[in-house]
């Protein structure tokens, strides 16, 4: 587990804020977290379907 430090845009805070209640999720991390992990898994999908390469080892 690792620690990230941000500085948001103005309506990061209420955007997240609305994640958390339409999710039932009770942390600001645990939103985070599941926004991360659910954009990943579009741009991976939106690759796969446009038939885009994905190399993650430049990461």
């Amino acid at each position: 587990m690792f620690q990230l430090n941000m500085t948001p845009p103005p309506d990061f805070e209420a955007n997240l804020h609305r994640l958390m209640l339409q999710r039932g999720l009770s942390s600001q991390s645990e939103a985070i977290v599941l926004a991360v992990k659910e954009t990943i898994e579009r741009t991976i999908h939106t690759a796969k379907t446009i038939g885009a390469p994905l190399n993650f080892n430049l990461i």
